[in-house]
Parts: structure tokens; C-alpha cells; sequence
């Protein structure tokens, strides 16, 4: 058995080779998982067998688990090519005929056509007619999909047998397509041995297999193509992450099929005023975020509702800055994926992108647009001139400036901070920033604390609760002033758990009054928030015993209206699991057990209650974790 390692222009001048020579052995065609190899059959090789005067077919071993089945397969991809019309006609005749052959007799100089002096309720009509099928030698078999047959009928020899019984005995042309490394090597050694005369490994050109794929995408524009076409290095490199050396071409049909309505929706609604300054970094940065998260995907690392860290990026980016820190700490998964795929590249965190990728919601792109607002730090789609500084020095491309630039910079950066012009979460950034490289603006660490602030006290009258602010302040004790820059982040962390507590009463009084006095509006304006909110939409923020005393009074259609918002709010997948949301659902579960002691509902009121119980209930039973 020879082997041979073949680019795919030589891998088809090898087949078709195979076909036009007298043989009594099959070609075996391997590659990695996803590699291209059914698509390369057909596609490019079975036009080139066809000018032959071979009819090739592919065959899927895919969960076959008796001969039977194999059979079955067989004739359903024969069928199609078979020229004789009655004998299409009796198709159910045909297959029973062909289950109960004996298989190596299928194989002679027509297909089938000793059945049809076997035949006896149809033997008269058959030998009438003008045999004119497909003739066994004339056909090309490729047997895809070895390693995911049943075990068994490999390990009894039925399959081999069978195969062999084609090539040796009828000349049939036999290709068998396996995946490597997914068969024992012992089995893989004895199938080559017996079986295979040569085997191809199978290697696609990315870049031409690439341009042809794009070419044939349907339903898309030509600037799309164009775009992916521009960034085929990038997206070689990165899907190449998934099997190391290999492409996975499933992988990036799926990510074409994907990306598609993103980039639409950047080019379309993302290009006036200051969007059009940010446009092609948002397209390149959004592609390869979408290929990480893809690959990661595919590779079974992250799942829905198991981001495992890459939603960190700010905390990760802090840790960049600082070599220092990277010393004698274990990097989390999170961090080392995002610096693998951002290596030298500004890294933003879109959970819309995130869940629509891997299954878990449609692509929302008002969801999408504020978050780019917030990666962007734009203010009514506007950046303000703060911002302009404080993006120019937090982008991974920073270097480029000349020092004068970063000097002046960053003597911007601070004159801004102190008089309060950005968001409380992002002093602790603006700090890193200006005592980096050597401290270039010679501050002194303690100063530049009180400075910072005092820019923030400035600020609170202009600052929102910000309840995912922790993950801004990432903070290590290695960390270059540590001191000072914990002074700053304890700060932070103070004043925004005051605007917390006073926008909190304020937006619970809200929610209560609407609750009470405008449920309708209130039950819309929040089914409509769960699928485009950053916040968590919720229930909590009423008081249990209102709740409940609202709920028995109204009329029955509003107390399905309640528990319908009450069951999407409060599905497992919404992530409702504060210690607020703990302690509302406990109280009101207990409020709603003291209010059914000694009742018996018959009535359709009384069976809506029961109903809420049962969602409170299952709803407390499927937490899994509650924190602050």
C-alpha cells in the first residue's frame, strides 16, 4: 500500500488515475474533521469522473449498524442513476429484492439483472422490457464517514468484507473518506492493510478554496464578499485555532452564514455622523471576535450560558498594561483566549454577538448599536472630546504615537479627569494610563489619587449606578502603586453603591406606581426591555405583600397577564439570581402559602393563584447560585 501527501489538483489527477486502471483495491481519502473532503468529491472531482464515463455516488456509513441498512443506503443513492423506467416504477419490488439478495451477486455486469430472472410475481413484466441500467464497473462508490459506523460492523469484518467483495470480484471503484485520527490504529492499520491501495491525504489550498466558497455564497452582497476576501489571512489564521494546522470548512460556512447580517447591519446602519470614523475598525474588530467566538464554540470551550471569562476584557486589557502582573499567576482561560485572538488588537466584549452565535437568541441589533455606544464611549452618538483622548490612549495601537503626542496626551487625559468628564469606572483606567511607561508625566502616586478624586466628587451629580462596575476595577497587589490605586478604586467602589441605593428607592417607587396604576404599559415597556436591556429586567423591586394583594384583586385576564410576565422574567435563562430576587421570591412564597392555608379554591381565580405558586416555586427550585 503506497501513501501519498497531495495538493488537491494532484489528489484528482490521482482518482481519476485509479478509475481509468484494472484494480482490485480502494483509494482511502483522510483529512482532519471539517476539512473539506465531501465538499471536494463533489465539487470539484465527480464533474472530472463523470467526462470518464463513471457515475459516482457518495454513500454515508453514518450510524449504520447492519447490512441491511447499508443496503438500503446503496440503492437509494443508485436509484436516481438508473435508466429504466419500469424498473423505477417498481421501486418497493426492487429494494425487497435487493435486501434478500446475496450482495455479492448485486455486482455483475448490470445492475440487478439477475433479479429479475429471480423475480417471479415480476419476472415476465421485467425480461420484456429493454435492460438498459447502470453497470457496477462503471460505477464509482465513496464510502464517507468510516469512523462514525457502528463499532460493531467494523469489528466483525462485514463492512470490509463487503468492500472488498466490490473491488476484488466486479472491479467496482471503491473510495472510502475517513477522518484521521478518529479510528483505533490498530483497526485503521488493518482496514489499510486489507483494503486500501493507496491513501491520499487530503489538504486543501485555503486561499483559492476560499475565494471559491465566496464566490457561490448565496444571498449576500458584493461588498460583503469583498470584505471577506480582504481579510482571508486573518480568518485562515484564526480558524486554524480550532484544529491547529487545519481549516475547518464547516466552521467557516459557519461563520459566513453568521457574520452576514452583522456586517450588513454596520454597513448600513452604522455609517453616518461619527459612525462612519469607526466603521471599518467595528467590522474588522466584530470579525474577529465572531471567529473566536465560533472556533471556541465548535470546540465544545464555551457554550450559551458558559462564557468562561471573555466577557472580562477590560480586566484583562488592565492586566495587559502591566507586565508585572502576569508574574507567578495562573492566566484564566478567558485571558488567554482573548490575548490569542487579540494579540496586538483593541478587544470589545459583545454579549449580542456572543449569544446569537452560539444558539442563544436572534441577532438584535439595537442591542448590538448600544453596545458599541458603550465600548465606543459615545453619548448620543457622539464621542465627547474626553473620550477622543482617553480612546486614542487605550487602544492596543498606542505605541504608534510619537512621544510628544503621548506626553501631550496624556496631560489632556488628566486635565480631563479632574474636572470630572468621565464615568466613575473609568478613573481607575485613566490612572493606569498616565503612570505608565516610567510615569512619563513624573506624578506622584498619592497626589495623583486625591486629584482623581476630587475630579470624581465633581462628577456625582452627572453619574448613574453602574451595577457591573466591579469588572472595571480589576486590581492586583503586584500591581505597580498599588496603594494609591486602591484608594481610587475604593472610591469608585463607595460612591457608585451610594447611586445605587438612591436610584434604587427611586426606581422601585417607579416600579410599584406603574405596577399599581398602569400595568398594562408596564407589562409591555418590559417584555419589550428583556430582549434589548443591559440591566436585568425584574420584579423585585415590589414589595411582596403588594404584589400579592394587586394580584388577588384584579380580574382574571390581567392575573394571566401578571403570571405570563412573571414566567419569562423568571425563566431559568434570564439570570434573575440576585440576593434582591432571592428574597422577593421567598417572601412571596411564603406570603402566598399563609394565604392558602385552609382554602379550597374552585374557582378560576383560586386556580390562576395556584398557578403563580407553581412559577415561584419551580423558580426557587431551579436556582442554582444567588449573589449580591
Amino acid at each position: 500500500m503506497k501513501e501519498k501527501i497531495e495538493n488537491p489538483d494532484i489528489t484528482q489527477d490521482l482518482i481519476i488515475d485509479y478509475l481509468y486502471k484494472q484494480t482490485n483495491y480502494a483509494l482511502m481519502l483522510t483529512a482532519s474533521w471539517g476539512a473539506g473532503k465531501t465538499y471536494f468529491l463533489k465539487n470539484r472531482v465527480f464533474s472530472k469522473v463523470l467526462e470518464t464515463g463513471y457515475k459516482p455516488i457518495i454513500v454515508s456509513l453514518f450510524g449504520i449498524s447492519s447490512m441491511e441498512e447499508l443496503k438500503d443506503k446503496i440503492f437509494v443513492s443508485v436509484y436516481p442513476l438508473i435508466e429504466n423506467k419500469y424498473l423505477k416504477a417498481g421501486f418497493p419490488i426492487v429494494k425487497l429484492l435487493m435486501k434478500a439478495a446475496d450482495i455479492t451477486k448485486l455486482w455483475g455486469g448490470e445492475l440487478l439483472s439477475h433479479l429479475a430472472d429471480g423475480a417471479d410475481e415480476a419476472k415476465n413484466e421485467l425480461k420484456t422490457q429493454r435492460f438498459n441500467f447502470l453497470a457496477l464497473e462503471k460505477l464509482l462508490i465513496c464510502f464517507d464517514d468510516l469512523e462514525r459506523i457502528d463499532a460493531e460492523m467494523l469489528k466483525d469484518n462485514s463492512v470490509l468484507g463487503f468492500i472488498n467483495s466490490l473491488v476484488e470480484q466486479s472491479n467496482t471503484k471503491v473510495i472510502i473518506v475517513a477522518n484521521e485520527g478518529k479510528l483505533p490504529p490498530d483497526l485503521f492499520g488493518e482496514i489499510k492493510e486489507k483494503t486500501i491501495g493507496n491513501t491520499l491525504h487530503f489538504r486543501q489550498t485555503f486561499s483559492p478554496t476560499f475565494a471559491n466558497i465566496i464566490e457561490n455564497l448565496q444571498n449576500t452582497t458584493s461588498h460583503y464578499k469583498s470584505f471577506l476576501q480582504e481579510h482571508c489571512k486573518t480568518i485562515e489564521n484564526l480558524l486554524k485555532y480550532e484544529n491547529e494546522k487545519d481549516v475547518n470548512y464547516r466552521t467557516l460556512n459557519y461563520l459566513l452564514s453568521y457574520y452576514a447580517p452583522i456586517f450588513q447591519f454596520i454597513k448600513s446602519e452604522l455609517k453616518n455622523g461619527e459612525w462612519k470614523d469607526y466603521q471599518e475598525k467595528l467590522l474588522y474588530s466584530t470579525l474577529r471576535f465572531s471567529l473566536m467566538i465560533c472556533v471556541e464554540f465548535k470546540k465544545g470551550r464555551i457554550e450559551y450560558h458558559k462564557k468562561q471569562g471573555l466577557e472580562k476584557g477590560i480586566e484583562y486589557q488592565i492586566n495587559r498594561m502591566y507586565d508585572e502582573i502576569k508574574k507567578d499567576r495562573i492566566v484564566e482561560y478567558g485571558e488567554e483566549t482573548i490575548n490569542k485572538y487579540f494579540p496586538n488588537e483593541d478587544y470589545d466584549y459583545y454579549e449580542s454577538i456572543f449569544d446569537y452565535l452560539t444558539g442563544g437568541n436572534i441577532f438584535n441589533g439595537t442591542t448590538f448599536k448600544k453596545e458599541v455606544q458603550t465600548n465606543y464611549n459615545m453619548v448620543d452618538e457622539k464621542t465627547p472630546p474626553a473620550y477622543k483622548v482617553f480612546n486614542q490612549l487605550a487602544a492596543a495601537n498606542y505605541k504608534n504615537l510619537s512621544d510628544k503626542d503621548f506626553i501631550s496626551l496624556n496631560r489632556q487625559l488628566l486635565s480631563y479627569a479632574k474636572q470630572g468628564e468621565f464615568l466613575l469606572q473609568d478613573y481607575l483606567t485613566v490612572a493606569y494610563h498616565v503612570m505608565r511607561h516610567e510615569n512619563v508625566l513624573n506624578l506622584k502616586p498619592e497626589k495623583l489619587a486625591e486629584d482623581l478624586i476630587k475630579g470624581m466628587k465633581k462628577s456625582l451629580p452627572r453619574q448613574k449606578y453602574s451595577p457591573m462596575i466591579d469588572k472595571y476595577l480589576g486590581l492586583s497587589a503586584v500591581t505597580p502603586n498599588y496603594l494609591s490605586l486602591k484608594k481610587i478604586s475604593d472610591f469608585i467602589k463607595s460612591a457608585n453603591k451610594k447611586l445605587g441605593e438612591t436610584g434604587e428607592i427611586n426606581k422601585d417607587k417607579q416600579l410599584e406606581d406603574e405596577f399599581l396604576n398602569n400595568y398594562d404599559s408596564l407589562h409591555a415597556k418590559m417584555l419589550s426591555e428583556i430582549d434589548t436591556a443591559h440591566y436585568q429586567v425584574t420584579l423585585s423591586g415590589l414589595r411582596p405583600s403588594l404584589f400579592l394583594k394587586t394580584f388577588l384583586k384584579v380580574e382574571n385576564a390581567k392575573k394571566n397577564k401578571i403570571i405570563t410576565l412573571f414566567t419569562i422574567i423568571y425563566h431559568w435563562n434570564r439570570g434573575n439570581d440576585t440576593e434582591k430576587d432571592r428574597r422577593f421570591l421567598l417572601d412571596l412564597k411564603n406570603l402566598i402559602e399563609k394565604y392558602k392555608e385552609g382554602k379550597k379554591f374552585r374557582n378560576l381565580s383560586g386556580e390562576l393563584l395556584l398557578e403563580l405558586d407553581e412559577q415561584v416555586n419551580k423558580k426557587l427550585e431551579s436556582r442554582i447560585s444567588y449573589s449580591q
